[in-house]
């Protein structure tokens, strides 16, 4: 979940998503180590086509849902 504080747009570093990614289940995951000092990753890390990304451009008191399998980043 996501709510937007004010305009969020490319110009201003929105957020990207990866249209039908969601699509494939998530297999790889980051967990903490017993003393939670350190993170490991398990599983099948995912490769995405960054060019395939489109802008998650929202009006300010946006707020948007979203899966735990839609890949979304920022830059």
């Amino acid at each position: 979940m996501w709510f937007a504080l004010h305009d969020a747009n490319v110009e201003n570093g929105c957020l990207w998503g990866i249209p039908g990614s969601n699509k494939d289940k998530t297999t790889y995951f980051m967990i903490r180590t017993p003393d939670n000092l350190n993170t490991i990753y398990i599983g099948d890390k995912p490769s995405y086509d960054l060019d395939k990304a489109v802008p998650l451009e929202v009006k300010k008191g946006t707020l948007i849902f979203w899966g735990g399998d839609f890949a979304h980043f920022s830059f």
